[in-house]
């Protein structure tokens, strides 16, 4: 499709975004096309990527990922700020920000995302037992992610997430620093 699209002159102007995060003790700032992750998102991108390097390939790659690492990764002490005003303030789980409805193997973590709106989308993942979550894991990949009422959703021009400890942070699917 893609290759027909260029061919026929088909174009798009998409919004793009700046995430900046810390590594080894400096501030970076990568641009985004997609979607960045911070928390257990980043953490299982990370994963994912040790995985890749050791050969292991499956088209269910990420979701195992998703799924093992689950039960390794603890909630942390989130604050997060959207255009400059506190939204949220205890223990999160993960957080995806982004321009595009999809990552990670077609999971729509941001449905209602608008490529060329000129807004950031932003969902929170509150801590949430295995079980809970995966009762409901098909609402990941059907567009209906804020039917599961441990995710909150947010949207503005500017996104800040602030975590003690520091958590992983990830940029269309590559594994980068952390959070300030």
């Amino acid at each position: 499709h893609a290759v027909r699209a260029i061919a026929e002159g088909f174009t798009f102007l998409q919004d793009v975004g700046v995430v900046s995060y810390e590594e080894s003790h400096y501030r970076q700032s990568r641009y985004m096309a997609n979607v960045a992750g911070a928390g257990f998102d980043a953490h299982v991108v990370q994963r994912l990527s040790h995985l890749k390097k050791k050969g292991h390939k499956s088209r269910w790659r990420y979701t195992w990922c998703l799924i093992r690492n689950f039960f390794r990764y603890k909630p942390t002490g989130v604050k997060v700020w959207v255009d400059g005003r506190l939204v949220y303030n205890n223990l999160l789980l993960s957080a995806a920000v982004g321009i595009c409805k999809f990552n990670g193997g077609g999971i729509q973590q941001l449905p209602e995302a608008v490529a060329d709106d000129g807004i950031l989308d932003l969902s929170l993942i509150r801590p949430v037992h295995f079980w809970h979550l995966l009762f409901r894991f098909h609402y990941l990949f059907n567009g209906g992610i804020y039917r599961i009422r441990h995710i909150l959703q947010e949207r503005g021009s500017s996104i800040r997430i602030e975590s003690s400890p520091e958590v992983g942070v990830e940029v269309d699917g590559e594994p980068l620093g952390h959070t300030p």
